[in-house]
């Protein structure tokens, strides 16, 4: 349990991660710098993001009461809608409001599951 919840949360950091990457990739490759969008490209890259957030939200799903899954499902479907958004991504605070505040966002999730108990 406690092991699936570690593999859980570190699926969704990843996922929101490779966003951050992307934007980050001509730095990269001028630098060196081996990240999965310069390795994989940007097409890739979002598809090990998709998949990420997938097998989040079934963990989740597994792992979890019901209300904490619905939760957790629940943040995993609309982090999948903003990374793949193209209008969202390119708004100038997407990294750092919006995609960050997916964090925030599935938090609240959580302890509002708790609270409708």
């Amino acid at each position: 349990m406690f092991f699936l919840m570690i593999i859980e949360r570190f699926l969704f950091i990843f996922a929101i991660t490779i966003p951050f990457d992307i934007r980050d990739m001509e730095g990269d490759r001028t630098a060196g710098l081996k990240t999965l969008p310069v390795f994989f490209g940007e097409r890739k890259s979002l598809q090990m993001a998709n998949i990420s957030l997938i097998i989040f939200m079934i963990i989740g799903f597994l792992n979890n009461g019901f209300l904490v899954s619905v939760a957790m499902i629940m943040s995993g479907l609309l982090t999948f809608f903003i990374i793949n958004n193209k209008k969202i991504n390119s708004l100038p605070f997407f990294h750092y409001a919006i995609l960050d505040g997916t964090i925030i966002m599935q938090s609240l999730l959580v302890i509002s599951s708790f609270y409708l108990k």
